[in-house]
């Protein structure tokens, strides 16, 4: 033994020696909930000044909070040593100045231990005033006799490990009277664990079944069912949720049980703390059970989340008062100890660790383990405000943790009755299986196995399976079966999964354990010997139709199909996504998640059986996943005006910061007003920034109530003009259902309800309104929970408009934060052959690939917009381009603000421009006769953009063209042709653009060609109709509508003969060219038709002198005949001279007689003279000189040779000679 004092100055010598001395140090006082509380006091360095401090408690500066110390103020160390592994603290008498009793002495147990500990001094802690241990100023307890009557005991009937053995269990605290009320007598912390008084009961719950299951009788002293009913105390409490001392009330056990210090009668008065701590091992010597074990969670300082405590300890009594059960004690509390540590380390945590020393002396201190006589316990067996790891959800949150600490604690507890236990820490039982011995080939077993936990709780987060033994089964891929809930020690739990009998037929065997993934496999083998019979199945399932893809999130797509068949059964469906394998499923619906936003997924679905034949994949849908297009965490109201409410007025909800959710950036929220009538509603709306065809709004919705007249939600909303035609709802609404939300869609004319969706409650909820292309669907917390169909009146309007609050009184207050809308691109459109429409316009067509779109738009490739249309649309057209200029286009459908992706591009020509006279000429006129077979045509402008690309075209003497599309091609320069014999010739152009499409058709000509003659003679000798020209012909006269030509000069072989050619001629003596057609009339030769080109002058040949005889002349050939009784060559068109007698004179002519004609076939003689251009007087027998050309006239039907006189200048008259 030695004085602290002594050893202190050693202690703190060598710290300041090494550099190491405390700089403060951490004093536990009492805070407002009861709990310790440690603060840092920097004028604490050492043991002593530390256990002082605790007299001073004030305000912690940190918190603010105002703390208390169960040691009253004025308290001071006497003194301070250790003995052995004991630390004695003695405090002066003023420690007892406010009294003492069992809930202050094991306050100030846990203050001075707590606080010793960071100097590594509590393993054993006694606690002294003025030299006597503080537990013996105590008010004494009551000596309790054995008894069992009145006591609730259930006994394990059996030769088990624990068969006749009798052990009280005290789950530590519950709720008790404080004196002025109800409390539990620990606070909770580090949510969502529960108080220590709650948790503390459902542990032991586990211990309970343990030990009963292995023969012991259990005596709990606290209700462990909780379904026994409410206690008539603390409100109507459940019994499980009481302390000790009401319970044993209850069940009968006697005042000096449960009312040992502050008497019977329970439920007023002063705290009852103290008879609930004395009640529990009373209870104990009451039914003098052979041991005693509490089991409490530790606390440090309220909630911690770094440089916390951990670990377990447990306590046994070595004092005075329990000496003779010390020794016994302490092993029981050893092999407590150590069976939890084995069992927390060796199955859940391998790091866990005892509080500083594993098993400590608490020296009186604790009355639970001071009173029994008999070996006790209490266990710490973790802090429950250790919030980073003892409190977690891997430890006290966690049943697997709390049942297996639990079976550690049941095994020390065996070990120290020196038995082992009955049932390991992996047990199980079976209970039934349900394999049929025979089956027949590629048929599916819906079969069932059936297990009884007899160890520690099972559940699927720490490896618990139903696994096929050897790791393979012929009957099925699927060899390991988890859990869909925890399973504790006694319950049972049922395995459902199917059996594919092979293909091929045999005997085979299918066995089945249970098992924890990478720690053991355990329980009974159910082994079953199958037969296998019948024809392999071959044949695959019908291919998924209806597949739908549809986005409803910027990270989420929803896929559904119809249900395939199958000769035998369908097994499940393969979901690929791009192509590739994305995952399986027996569902008909699959939603993929983790995607990428505005992104553009493709899927298939193909079905399979049994024995993994495979159907073809389905038709493919794809779907783009959301963008946002606006999220708000509501910094303000600017964006949601008041809307109008079902009284006419405009009501909106009001900006509230004192609380709100706080995803998106935003210090506040939307508060609903409620109203003074049932029409004054609280209505805010945000309009889109376009009409939308689908899309997703959701809102954070905090409902104050649960079973209210609350009438708000959210709503998304279209409109015809100012008229609402569509509407969807989720929220608080209709009465007949205040306990739960709603969903609803407004057609135009009639709401629709998808009822009770989910229960409301008083907490920040998720709503998501999603409207489809074929539904409009409703989500709450992130789970579908239902779905209308979606009206027409979306497809024909749209929405454009989301809402919050409601139209109608919304009865109570309630908040919404973190709004957002999201809405997906369009698939994009088939972009199909495009039209050229005109030189100038366009239609771009395309398919509707999309069930979502607003419209679409048309882009250039710098995606320039240059065009719109509407929803269904097939094509867009432009206009406003240039003739023969290739565009390149694409289409986007668009749903409201969100472009889906482009579709392929299309690239066409305008139209060019048509062909024209005054886009195609010729270098010599149309429609007259020309003696040039050479015919050039110029494309005016050229060829190219804006223009024609090219013509075919067609050179021929058809004044039209059938097209064949294999015409000679004209695309630059211009166009020589030839004419290649006489006649019309013509030309048919058809124009093309760029891409070969043709524009309109030109037929130019005639183009009239009439070979040269070299003379008239020779062109005398051509049949009739035949075209040609005579060049440099002297015009000889010219008698208005038709003249006469000779060769020019008076020599040559064509000196006696002229022509007619029809037409007003040129004046005489000029030369010229004529081009016509050979023609006949009234005996005559001409040309007709005739298109004449002047030249220069020429000679005019001199008359030949003929008498009236020779005048026309005989024919010339089979074309060119001769007149009645003429002598010689054919001489019609040439210029003559004759002379004579006047025989006869008449209107317009006049004869002339040289006595060589007696007759001419009209009764007259001589030849006839025309007097058309020559003046008289004229009288018979007077004699002339005529000049003028050779010709016929025709006299009734006689034709007959006539003498034109030009002029007077052609005429001599001797009158009277």
């Amino acid at each position: 033994m030695c004085k602290w004092g002594f050893l202190l100055a050693i202690i703190f010598m060598s710290a300041c020696l090494s550099g190491s001395a405390y700089a403060s140090a951490t004093v536990f006082f009492v805070d407002d909930l009861g709990g310790l509380y440690g603060v840092i006091r920097p004028d604490v360095s050492d043991p002593v000044s530390a256990v002082a401090a605790l007299a001073s408690p004030g305000v912690d500066y940190v918190s603010g909070k105002q703390l208390t110390s169960a040691i009253p103020s004025g308290t001071t160390v006497l003194d301070l040593r250790v003995d052995g592994n004991t630390t004695i603290v003695d405090f002066s008498g003023e420690i007892l100045s406010t009294g003492l009793d069992e809930e202050k002495l094991a306050t100030i147990y846990r203050q001075v231990s707590r606080t010793l500990a960071q100097f590594g001094l509590d393993t054993d802690v006694l606690i002294m005033a003025d030299g006597t241990p503080l537990y013996k100023y105590l008010p004494g307890t009551p000596s309790v006799s054995p008894t069992e009557q009145g006591t609730a005991s259930i006994i394990k009937v059996g030769v088990n490990s624990l068969s006749g053995k009798k052990i009280t269990v005290s789950p530590g605290h519950g709720k008790y009277w404080t004196g002025s009320g109800w409390s539990t007598q620990r606070p909770a912390y580090c949510a969502p664990l529960n108080e220590e008084d709650y948790h503390n009961l459902e542990m032991c719950q586990y211990l309970e079944t343990y030990l009963l299951n292995d023969g012991a009788t259990v005596k709990m002293v606290r209700c462990t069912n909780k379904n026994y009913g409410n206690s008539p105390w603390a409100g109507g409490s459940p019994w499980w949720q009481m302390a000790a001392c009401y319970w044993l009330k209850q069940i009968g056990y006697p005042c000096s049980v449960y009312g040992s210090y502050s008497g019977c009668s329970l439920g007023d008065g002063a705290s009852e703390v103290n008879d609930d701590i004395r009640a529990r091992p009373l209870a104990s010597d009451y039914d003098n059970s052979d041991i005693y074990v509490s089991l409490h969670t530790n606390g440090y300082a309220g909630d911690c989340w770094s440089g916390c405590p951990t670990g377990t300890e447990t306590y046994y009594d070595a004092s005075d008062e329990h000496a003779p059960w010390g020794a016994i004690s302490q092993t029981l509390a050893t092999k407590i100890n150590n069976g939890i540590m084995d069992a927390i380390q060796g199955q859940v945590d391998a790091s866990w660790s005892c509080h500083g020393a594993c098993v400590k002396n608490s020296n009186g201190a604790y009355g639970e383990i001071r009173i029994p006589d008999r070996a006790a316990t209490l266990t710490e067996l973790a802090f429950h405000d250790s919030c980073n790891y003892d409190a977690n959800s891997e430890h006290l949150r966690d049943n697997f943790f709390r049942s297996a600490a639990m079976w550690g604690m049941y095994k020390g507890i065996c070990e120290y009755f020196n038995k082992t236990p009955t049932y390991g820490f992996y047990s199980a039982e079976l209970v039934s299986e349900d394999i049929p011995t025979a089956m027949e080939a590629a048929h599916q077993y819906t079969v069932h196995i059936t297990f009884r936990n007899k160890g520690v709780l099972w559940k699927h987060a720490r490896g618990y399976r139903l696994g096929a033994v050897g790791d393979s089964d012929p009957f099925t891929t699927q060899i390991r079966h988890g859990l869909s809930s925890e399973v504790g020690p006694n319950e049972t739990y049922t395995f459902t999964f199917v059996l594919t009998a092979p293909n091929c037929g045999g005997t085979y065997v299918t066995d089945w354990q249970m098992m924890r993934e990478g720690y053991t496999w355990f329980g009974p083998i159910v082994s079953k010997t199958i037969e296998v019979t019948g024809p392999p199945d071959v044949d695959p399932p019908s291919v998924p139709q209806n597949v739908l893809a549809e986005s409803i999130s910027t990270s989420q797509v929803e896929i559904s199909w119809s249900a395939s068949t199958d000769n035998v059964g369908v097994t499940g469906y393969r979901i690929y996504r791009n192509g590739s394998p994305l995952t399986t499923t027996t569902s008909t619906s699959y939603t993929d998640t983790g995607l990428s936003s505005n992104t553009t997924y493709t899927y298939t679905v193909s079905a399979y059986d049994a024995v993994w034949n495979e159907s073809s994949q389905s038709a493919p849908s794809a779907t783009i996943t959301h963008t946002v297009v606006f999220q708000d965490g509501f910094p303000n109201m600017n964006y949601w005006p008041a809307d109008v409410v079902a009284d006419g007025t405009s009501r909106g909800l009001l900006f509230y910061t004192d609380e709100h959710h706080g995803t998106y950036s935003g210090i506040g929220a939307a508060l609903t007003q409620p109203g003074s009538t049932s029409n004054q509603g609280s209505f805010a709306y945000r309009a889109l920034p376009d009409t939308f065809a689908t899309g997703s709004f959701d809102c954070w919705f905090f409902d104050t109530g649960g079973v209210d007249d609350s009438n708000q939600g959210i709503h998304v909303r279209g409109f015809n003009g100012s008229t609402l035609v569509f509407s969807a709802y989720l929220g608080t609404y209709p009465p007949s259902a205040r306990n739960a939300y709603s969903g609803a869609v407004y057609d135009g004319s009639t709401w629709f309800w998808a009822p009770q969706l989910a229960t409301r409650s008083i907490a920040w909820r998720h709503f998501k309104i999603m409207v489809g292309t074929s539904e409009i669907k409703f989500y709450v917390d992130g789970v579908k929970k239902g779905s209308l169909p979606r009206p027409a009146n979306v497809d024909t309007f749209g929405f454009s408009r989301v809402n919050l609050g409601r139209e109608y009184n919304v009865a109570c207050e309630s908040l919404f934060d973190d709004a957002q809308f999201t809405a997906s691109g369009s698939t994009p459109p088939v972009m199909n052959a495009p039209t050229a429409l005109s030189t100038t316009s366009i239609r771009w067509n395309f398919t509707d690939s999309s069930n979502n779109e607003t419209g679409f738009r048309l882009h250039d490739a710098s995606h320039n917009v240059k065009g719109t249309a509407g929803r269904n649309a097939s094509f867009i057209d432009e206009s406003g381009l240039s003739p023969n200029t290739q565009y390149t286009r694409h289409v986007h459908a668009r749903n409201g603000t969100i472009e889906g992706p482009p579709s392929a591009s299309a690239s066409c020509y305008t139209l060019s421009v048509p062909p024209s006279t005054s886009t195609v000429t010729c270098d010599k006129p149309a429609s007259v006769w020309l003696p040039d077979s050479e015919f050039t045509f110029t494309a005016v402008g050229g060829f190219g953009p804006g223009k024609v690309e090219y013509y075919r075209y067609a050179w021929d003497q058809s004044p039209t063209h059938t097209w064949t599309g294999s015409e000679p091609q004209w695309g630059a320069g211009n166009l020589n042709l030839s004419a290649t014999v006489a006649g019309d010739w013509y030309l048919h152009v058809k124009g093309y653009n760029g891409e070969g499409v043709e524009n309109g058709t030109l037929d130019l000509g005639p183009y009239k060609y009439a070979p040269v003659v070299e003379t008239i003679s020779a062109a005398k000798n051509l049949p009739n109709g035949t075209a040609l020209s005579l060049v440099d012909k002297v015009v000889t006269g010219d008698f208005d509508e038709f003249f006469y030509i000779q060769e020019n000069g008076t020599s040559g072989n064509n000196l006696y003969t002229g022509l007619r050619i029809d037409g007003d001629g040129p004046a005489p003596g000029v030369l010229c060219t004529v081009s016509g057609v050979l023609s006949l009339a009234d005996g005559e030769r001409r040309i007709t038709d005739a298109n004449v080109v002047t030249g220069s002058s020429g000679t005019i040949p001199e008359p030949a002198f003929l008498s009236n005889r020779y005048i026309g002349g005989g024919a010339l050939n089979a074309w060119t005949p001769g007149l009645p009784g003429r002598l010689d060559v054919n001489n019609v068109g040439l210029l003559v001279v004759t002379s004579g007698k006047i025989s006869a004179v008449d209107s317009g002519f006049i004869y002339v007689d040289d006595g060589s004609v007696p007759d001419d076939g009209t009764g007259h003689a001589g030849i006839r003279v025309d007097t058309s251009r020559i003046s008289g007087p004229f009288n018979v027998d007077d004699y002339v000189v005529i000049r003028g050309i050779s010709s016929t006239c025709v006299d009734g039907v006689t034709i007959i040779p006539i003498v034109r006189p030009r002029d007077n200048g052609d005429r001599v008259i001797y009158h009277g000679q």
